[in-house]
């Protein structure tokens, strides 16, 4: 966006407060890179644009000195924290734009890289539907934009400007064939995305597989993994569990002769079949995939982590697990979970030192409720 013009400096750079100095009065971009979450206070006056004139010229105070300013000036600020929390007072002043990586983001992410390693034809085809209905959309504007600009140039009755009526006629009929692509277009969406739906468990399991490793950081600052690495290793977990499966095709009628009754029948049974294989090649690569990165991530781990990683890991396949991805580690419910979370107050409450009543009746009771809350949870 700024080009070749814009400056880069550290903000643990000792000098670099000249640097925004000369940015501010030459007009030019400056990108000040590894803010922490306490900022400089110098920078108030400048996130706050507390600009005043004098004998013509606008002035900024920045630090114990004034520095002419620039209109052309712009300020940059980057921080490594992917997660920071800013003071209300900062968050006011400047638009915080997060760059880090969602769940949902991912996710669609991974979906279309399954689809095209899949199919590709059928993500090539949303590819371009997406781009017919955006520049459908862009078009539409740039119409009702040439309309309304005709009718405010238009001087007299508008009846009586032969052009302006022409114009407006073309572009109402234009208007209408754009609407009339743009519903077809849904519906074809609306296909594509059902059969793109088939997919999605896997790219639910990627996405689950890079958040776990992400939150590794927690454990040790050294285990950082970038979702560059991921993906190399998600595509090539499909490329190894890519396929000696065969679809089980229509049965030829050549030389015999059926009921239509029989016909739809083997039409059935053979998309049942073909449903299935697609659910056993999709969970084999489910499978792939966590293996290759349980053994990459737990062979850079130190021993005493390694068995916090493969609980975080069994814990959230099981909290999300999927009836299209069934696995022998089954499903663990959310009540059973929000229990194992806080099992410890219970604990603390069977345990606890009370002179005031019976500590006998009261672990009884703990007990009893601790009994009630298993058999719920597993109900």
């Amino acid at each position: 966006m700024e080009g070749n013009k814009l400056h880069k400096v550290l903000a643990s750079d000792p000098g670099y407060m000249k640097t925004l100095e000369n940015a501010i009065r030459l007009g030019e971009p400056i990108l000040l890179q590894d803010v922490s979450e306490d900022l400089d206070p110098s920078l108030k006056s400048v996130l706050g644009k507390e600009i005043h004139s004098r004998a013509g010229q606008d002035f900024i105070r920045l630090g114990d000195s004034e520095v002419e300013y620039n209109q052309n000036f712009r300020l940059y600020m980057s921080t490594q924290n992917p997660s920071p929390h800013f003071l209300p007072a900062v968050c006011i002043m400047v638009t915080v734009i997060s760059f880090t990586v969602t769940f949902k983001g991912l996710q669609d992410q991974l979906l279309s890289s399954v689809v095209t390693h899949e199919q590709p034809h059928l993500e090539l085809q949303r590819n371009n539907l997406m781009e017919n209905i955006s520049s459908d959309l862009s078009t539409l504007r740039e119409l009702e934009e040439r309309s309304l600009t005709l009718l405010q140039k238009t001087e007299g009755h508008l009846l009586d400007d032969e052009d302006l009526i022409d114009t407006l006629q073309k572009s109402k009929m234009t208007s209408k064939d754009i609407i009339k692509r743009m519903k077809a277009s849904e519906k074809t969406e609306e296909t594509i995305e059902a059969a793109r739906g088939i997919y999605l468990p896997l790219a639910c399991r990627g996405a689950m597989l890079y958040f776990v490793v992400a939150d590794l950081v927690h454990l040790n600052y050294m285990y950082q993994f970038s979702l560059h690495w991921f993906h190399k290793v998600f595509v090539e977990s499909m490329d190894v569990s890519k396929t000696n499966q065969t679809h089980v095709s229509l049965m030829s009628s050549s030389g015999t002769i059926r009921p239509l009754s029989r016909q739809k029948s083997i039409e059935k049974e053979a998309s049942d079949e073909e449903n299935k294989d697609i659910k056993r090649h999709l969970h084999n690569i489910c499978d792939t995939l966590t293996r290759n990165v349980y053994k990459i991530v737990s062979s850079s781990l130190f021993t005493e982590h390694k068995l916090c990683f493969s609980f975080l890991l069994v814990v959230n396949i099981m909290r999300n697990g999927s009836e299209d991805l069934p696995g022998p580690l089954g499903f663990l419910p959310h009540a059973e979970w929000n229990f194992f979370l806080n099992s410890v107050l219970l604990t603390n409450f069977m345990y606890r030192k009370d002179s005031t009543g019976d500590s006998g009746t009261r672990i009884s009771y703990a007990c009893l409720f601790t009994y009630l809350l298993l058999l719920t949870c597993s109900s």
